[in-house]
């Protein structure tokens, strides 16, 4: 049964581990492995080191899971698509986003409103 930490790793992450895993075995060299997985020697030493201290856990990232920081907070979301049914429900995203700049103060993309007109 393999291990849960493998389980939730992406296919880069685990081409990841058993590129250091063979580094560690000396198979291959800290260079090689680093222009094979596209990073500095010495982020690959970092992973090493990392990977020693905590295992196979140590090579997922730590922002899986969480918003991103450039996110609107959902309350703002929502705001907008109630506006927008109210009030704009047979225009299309550009001329939402204008008249949402215009009559509301809302300054939002067009790309960002067909994304929510899509969920």
């Amino acid at each position: 049964m393999p291990k849960p930490e493998l389980l939730t790793m992406s296919n880069k992450e685990l081409d990841r581990l058993s590129v250091l895993q063979r580094v560690m075995e000396k198979q291959l060299t800290q260079v090689k492995a680093s222009s094979q997985l596209g990073v500095t020697p010495r982020q690959l030493r970092r992973w090493i080191q990392a990977y020693r201290t905590d295992g196979a856990k140590a090579l997922i990232s730590k922002k899986r899971g969480n918003p991103s920081n450039r996110a609107y907070a959902a309350s703002i979301k929502a705001d907008v698509i109630r506006l927008i049914k109210a009030h704009y429900h047979d225009f299309g995203p550009t001329l939402i986003a204008e008249k949402l700049t215009e009559k509301h103060g809302i300054q939002l993309s067009r790309e960002t409103l067909r994304q929510w007109l899509m969920c």
